[in-house]
């Protein structure tokens, strides 16, 4: 039951990162089938930026296909 900012500080002390797969996007309701015109986040940007990267996880199934796009 921590709020965002506790949850966020968890994260970065295990050496886990958040990044959302769209930068911007229309998404009327809360589910993520509904996003419309979505702007990708740049994947090889992180990927740039983080060369240590071990790992990428997608946390649904929206976000994995886009991600991989």
């Amino acid at each position: 039951a921590l709020d965002y900012e506790q949850r966020l500080e968890r994260l970065v002390a295990r050496g886990v990162g958040l990044w959302d797969v769209f930068h911007a996007a229309h998404r009327p309701g809360s589910s993520d089938a509904a996003i419309r015109d979505g702007r990708h986040n740049p994947l090889a940007g992180l990927l740039a930026d983080y060369p240590g990267l071990a790992a990428i996880a997608f946390n649904g199934g929206t976000a994995a296909r886009e991600g991989r796009r």
